[in-house]
């Protein structure tokens, strides 16, 4: 029975860190996104228009709540070479560009059309390699009205770790990703990324945590070979713990119970031994985290 509960538990734990899904319309959450020409946007003054866009608000529409979006342009009102922001309402918060729901039990994300009352779904986070997404609904897009997915695959970016990315069949820079939007912005077609001539790209991403610029999506395999040098020690004769690392590191250790239950949290550094306080478990489960990886196991403390 305590076998058969520990498996219960063991199992539990790893879905609560592997496959919980991530929000898109997180209040806080900012998108800094850019327009480039190579020749200038369309004749524009500037050939590198930016604009951030953010959520300010709910709006009742139909019965459903919506996120109000609004964009604020930092050089040039354009976010393409068909597209004016003069052409929306301006407050004091921005041009509100969009009315956004989320379905976060389906996963999908709807945009209500601006005037019209009319529901699009925007994004899916729920499909799998070779479904077929409709991106005919962005604010911004190129006229191609569908893409199909060609892989997914998980990693971190903008500061993001364990972030699900759907990799649809226009080229590399073409990305969606989970809680985050897609590589081109929150409301551009993820399929019209930057190639040097023109585009759009998503600079920075911002949440309550803070804002990062760091687009180099660090996938898988890479993970893979920091999870295999980082190890957990625990000495019987001190209670001790000592997280084991070829080089110098900052981490954040988490402990838990077999329930789930918080036991402990604390940023530490690699080879260096250190306690935690109250505990009465005899087994707990632990994630050792940076931002690149993220290492899950079980420790024995007997």
């Amino acid at each position: 029975m305590k076998a058969s509960l520990l498996v219960f538990f063991l199992v539990s734990f790893n879905l609560l860190f592997s496959q919980t899904y991530k929000p898109l319309l997180q209040d806080g959450n900012k998108w800094y996104t850019s327009f480039h020409s190579s020749n200038g946007p369309c004749g524009n003054p500037s050939p590198h228009n930016s604009f951030i866009y953010q959520i300010n608000g709910d709006s009742l529409v139909n019965g459903a709540s919506y996120k109000k979006i609004y964009c604020k342009a930092l050089v040039y009102p354009k976010r393409s070479c068909n597209d004016n922001l003069y052409t929306y309402p301006l407050t004091s918060k921005g041009y509100l560009v969009a009315l956004l729901r989320e379905d976060t039990a389906q996963k999908k994300v709807y945009k209500n059309q601006l005037g019209t009352g009319t529901e699009y779904l925007l994004y899916d986070f729920s499909v799998q390699v070779n479904d077929v997404i409709d991106i005919s609904h962005f604010d911004i897009n190129n006229g191609v009205p569908t893409a199909t997915i060609n892989s997914i695959d998980y990693g971190n970016v903008f500061g993001q770790t364990n972030v699900k990315r759907f990799n649809p069949s226009f080229g590399q820079d073409n990305v969606i990703y989970e809680g985050i939007g897609s590589n081109t912005g929150l409301l551009e077609s993820p399929i019209i990324a930057y190639n040097w001539e023109i585009g759009n790209m998503l600079d920075c991403f911002e949440d309550v945590n803070g804002k990062s610029c760091v687009h180099f999506f660090l996938g898988t395999q890479e993970q893979q070979k920091k999870k295999k040098s980082v190890q957990l020690y625990f000495s019987k004769s001190d209670h001790t713990f000592k997280v084991i690392s070829p080089k110098k590191e900052s981490f954040t250790i988490t402990f838990y119970s077999l329930s789930g239950g918080l036991v402990e949290e604390k940023k530490i550094d690699s080879n260096i031994a250190f306690t935690i306080k109250n505990n009465t478990e005899k087994l707990l489960l632990y994630t050792i985290s940076d931002k690149y990886a993220e290492v899950k196991g079980k420790i024995f403390l007997e």
